[in-house]
């Protein structure tokens, strides 16, 4: 199986619009993805809200996210 591992960048701000600061194509690399590797759910989530794909499998991977 091969994969990618693509990084998006994530606004600071919820309220600002995504378009005015985001690259042109991360709609088209988002609708592209499989799952999510994610810090934090609900941001991530939001995020993705943004471009409609809420609904992404997430795997959160922190500091305290088990070694096994």
């Amino acid at each position: 199986m091969t994969g990618k591992l693509i990084l998006l960048p994530n606004l600071l701000d919820d309220e600002q619009e995504h378009h005015a600061y985001l690259p042109a194509t991360i709609g088209d690399i988002i609708a592209s993805l499989q799952g999510v590797i994610c810090e934090t759910e609900k941001p991530a989530r939001r995020f993705l809200g943004r471009f409609k794909k809420a609904q992404l499998p997430l795997q959160v991977l922190n500091e305290h996210t088990k070694k096994e």
